[in-house]
C-alpha cells in the first residue's frame, strides 16, 4: 500500500501496487486412503518451511513440522491459520473437500516471510480461487483488514482501493501508476515485521474526521498521476502528518530518517515491514544512508513492483 494506511479502514481510498514477489498454490488430488486428509507443505525461497496433516472432514492438525530458519513463538499458529481457512472457504463452499479424496497442497512462497509482503492474503486469495469463492469474502471471514492486499493479489496493474466495510464488496479501479521519476523511489525494509491484526485492533474507524479521510483520498489520487518527484515527495510528506496526528505516531522524517535528501513514508502498520523513500541523491547514496542507518534490504521501485508483460 503506496498510501492510505491505517485511515483506508475508514473509508479513504488507498493507492496500492502488486509486486512481483509471489506466492503459488499446486493441488493434486487422490483417491482417499488411510492417510490425511490434506498434506500441506510449504516452502520459502525454494527450502522447505513447514509441512502439515490434517485429517478427516474436521481437517484435525495431527502431525506439524518446521524446518529451517524461521522458527515459531506459537508453532501452531500457522497451522490453525492454514486450517481456518480452509473450513471457513468449505462454510461457503460447502462442495469444497467434500469428496471422498485425499489432496496433496504444495504452498512456494517467493520472499522472506519476514517482508510482509502479503503472505497470509496471497494465501487467502490462492485458496479462494482453488475452492471457488470469493476472496473477499473468505478474507474478511478470517481477517480484520480492509481486503486491499486481496485486490491485489489478483491484479497486474496499480490499483486505487476504496473498503466500503466487512462483508461488503469494496471498490477496486485500475489506475495506470507508472511515475516518470519511479528510478528515485525506493522501497526500504525496515527490519521489523508487523502484524496487521494485531496493529489495528487499537485503531478507533468511527472516530476519524471526514475531512482526514478526504484528504488522505485526494492524496492517493494525486500520487497515482503524480508526474514531477518534488510534488510527490510534498505529498508523502503530508500524509504522514495527517497519519500521526490520527494515530499518534511520529513521521518517519521526524524520528530515524532526520538526514535523508528527500523524503522518507512508512507504509502498512507503522513501525514495521517497509519503508517509501523518494530522493534527488544517487542510488548511491540513498543505498549508502541506509545502509549507515542499519535498513535494509533496499529495492528500487522498478525492482519491486510487478512487471505488466
Amino acid at each position: 500500500m503506496i498510501s492510505g494506511e491505517y485511515l483506508v479502514l475508514a473509508g479513504a481510498t488507498a493507492l496500492a501496487i502488486p509486486v512481483r514477489y509471489g506466492q503459488g498454490l499446486r493441488v493434486k488430488s487422490r483417491k482417499a486412503g488411510s492417510g490425511p486428509k490434506v498434506s500441506w507443505t510449504s516452502r520459502v525461497c525454494g527450502k522447505k518451511f513447514l509441512q502439515i496433516a490434517f485429517l478427516g472432514q474436521e481437517l484435525e492438525i495431527s502431525r506439524l513440522q518446521f524446518y529451517g530458519q524461521y522458527k515459531q513463538a506459537e508453532p501452531e499458529k500457522p497451522a490453525r491459520f492454514i486450517r481456518r481457512v480452509l473450513m471457513a472457504a468449505r462454510e461457503v463452499n460447502p462442495l469444497f473437500l467434500s469428496e471422498e479424496k485425499s489432496w496433496e497442497v504444495e504452498a512456494e512462497v517467493e520472499f522472506d516471510l519476514e517482508w510482509g509482503l502479503g503472505s497470509s492474503s496471497s494465501l487467502i486469495s490462492n485458496i479462494a480461487y482453488w475452492s471457488d469463492v470469493n476472496p473477499f469474502i473468505l478474507a474478511f471471514m478470517v481477517s480484520k483488514g480492509s481486503g486491499y492486499d486481496i485486490a491485489c493479489a489478483r491484479s497486474r496493474n496499480a490499483i486505487l482501493y476504496t473498503f466500503i466495510g466487512q462483508g461488503k464488496q469494496p471498490l477496486v479501479k485500475e489506475t495506470a501508476f507508472s511515475p516518470p521519476f519511479s528510478d528515485r523511489l525506493y522501497f526500504v525494509y525496515s527490519g521489523r515485521k508487523q502484524n496487521t491484526d494485531e496493529e489495528i485492533k487499537h485503531f478507533r474507524p468511527g472516530t476519524i474526521p471526514g475531512k482526514s479521510i478526504s484528504e488522505i483520498s485526494e492524496i492517493s489520487r494525486k500520487m497515482a498521476k503524480a508526474t514531477n518527484l518534488e510534488s510527490f515527495m510534498d505529498l508523502m510528506k503530508r500524509h504522514e502528518y495527517i497519519t500521526a496526528e490520527i494515530t499518534g505516531g511520529i513521521p518517519a522524517m521526524d524520528s530515524d530518517f532526520r538526514g535523508f535528501k528527500g523524503a522518507v513514508k512508512q507504509l502498512g502498520a507503522w513501525g514495521g515491514d517497509f519503508l517509501l523513500a523518494a530522493s534527488v541523491a544517487s542510488r548511491e547514496e540513498v543505498l549508502d544512508y541506509f545502509r549507515q542507518c542499519g535498513k535494509g534490504p533496499v529495492f528500487g521501485f522498478n525492482e519491486m513492483m510487478i512487471k505488466n508483460e
